[in-house]
């Protein structure tokens, strides 16, 4: 493993890891290519901190992704495109809500703020280690004055680039991830067939600061209506992101 780059991510992990509050902007663009067929999706979402116990990520524009409140011990999921939302009990604190195998919020979460979901975690170094084979520091790049390192995470199945901020606050700013490989296997398709990436860019952090209690508040929109978790039979479909095939 590059020593310097598990400086990096020490590092990182320890911001986040100290933080009350945080708020942040998050746009994911996603390129999937199947049977000589390219599709494209860009998704918004603003999300909003508040340790112990309150999570909000806010779908904000775009056909994929979910509404997610989280406080205390309630959590509401809204998916706008079924224009249905789902309110079940929930784990006392954010740590437990991450890690309830039951509720499937992980995923969902992984899904609209990839790498976010594991910094905000208890022990997010290890959680990032634990996958990877392999860590390693690319050249930095400058963006629009602003320098930022960039890592290259390998795991069996996949790949991640982070670029993250060079300066007191080692801020996340962009995730590009390349998941065919896992993708084509869980799909049955040969490798080379199927092509699945992810763009990911984090901007407008505040951290430490005050949040609006509205944010922690979920209203539902007119024409959504109340959903059972339970009585879905599918709920590991109902709770994904991922689009249909062309």
């Amino acid at each position: 493993m590059d020593t310097n780059a598990l400086a990096w991510i020490h590092r990182t992990a320890n911001l986040y890891t100290a933080l009350k509050t945080m708020s942040v902007d998050v746009e994911s663009a996603i390129s999937i290519k199947a049977e000589g067929m390219r599709q494209e999706f860009v998704s918004r979402h603003h999300v909003s901190l508040e340790r112990p116990d309150k999570l909000a990520v806010e779908h904000t524009y775009g056909v994929l992704g979910s509404t997610l409140v989280y406080r205390e011990t309630n959590i509401v999921i809204y998916i706008p495109e079924l224009k249905r939302y789902f309110e079940k009990e929930a784990p006392a604190g954010i740590d437990g809500l991450l890690t309830e195998e039951g509720l499937e919020i992980s995923g969902v979460l992984d899904r609209a703020v990839p790498v976010l979901t594991t910094l905000i975690s208890t022990n997010p170094y290890e959680r990032i280690m634990q996958d990877n084979t392999e860590v390693k520091l690319l050249p930095s790049e400058t963006i629009e004055g602003k320098e930022y390192v960039r890592l290259h995470l390998s795991e069996k199945l996949g790949s991640v680039e982070l670029w993250i901020a060079v300066g007191e606050e080692p801020l996340l700013y962009k995730v590009e991830a390349d998941v065919s490989q896992k993708m084509a296997e869980e799909q049955g398709v040969t490798e080379g067939e199927f092509e699945f990436k992810m763009t990911t860019l984090f901007t407008h952090w505040n951290l430490n600061r005050p949040i609006e209690s509205r944010r922690f508040i979920f209203t539902p929109p007119p024409g959504a209506l109340p959903g059972n978790m339970e009585e879905e039979a599918d709920e590991e479909s109902l709770f994904s992101d991922e689009p249909e095939g062309p």
